[in-house]
């Protein structure tokens, strides 16, 4: 990713998010795959792992955010038309509550969330989630250790990644917990 062809406003992918999505998500990056991220906002994240990740010719990446700042989807539809990988990525400028529903089961190889931070979307977006991701892969949550000095929420994510990770536990490994969480969702 040439920092400079894009125009991102934060830096989202700081802490070593890359190094931790490479470490987690890297050798996938010779075969065909399909990913899935929930909330692109500027679309940061979702371009380095299709520039990254989505290498295979036949990969594909789908991005779901129901955008409701006009700035920011004008942001990201620029960035992704900026992005070589371009072709690679579908987004869906929906809800996640509209949209995993429908998406087919144990269809995806990874999935990042990093959407509605209320801890009830982050339940729905993980339980949900998780239904579509094939037996093996990995689905990572962002923002784990977030607080919210606004008060906007009124619950974190946190407890909801702590409840979908004891409803789910039996059906998942933990590969990554500080302040992402990354499970890989065991093979029957």
């Amino acid at each position: 990713m040439v920092e400079s062809t894009y125009d991102f406003t934060q830096d989202y992918l700081r802490d070593g998010r890359k190094r931790l999505f490479t470490a987690l998500l890297g050798s996938m990056a010779t075969r065909p795959v399909r990913g899935l991220e929930v909330g692109c906002l500027e679309g940061r994240s979702m371009i380095w792992l299709a520039e990254n990740i989505c290498r295979h010719p036949a990969s594909t990446i789908l991005g779901v955010d129901p955008s409701r700042n006009a700035q920011c989807y004008t942001r990201l539809l620029t960035n992704i038309a900026r992005c070589p990988m371009a072709s690679k990525i579908t987004l869906r400028r929906e809800s996640s509550f509209t949209v995993l529903p429908g998406l087919e089961s144990a269809g995806y190889d990874f999935v990042y969330i990093d959407g509605d931070h209320e801890g009830k979307s982050v339940l729905f977006d993980g339980l949900t989630a998780f239904e579509k991701l094939k037996p093996g892969g990995v689905l990572i949550f962002d923002d784990y250790e977030w607080t919210n000095s606004s008060g906007w929420f009124r619950v974190m994510p946190k407890p909801a990644i702590d409840a979908f990770l004891t409803v789910c536990g039996p059906w998942l490994d933990v590969l990554h917990k500080e302040y992402q969480v990354a499970v890989r969702r065991k093979v029957d």
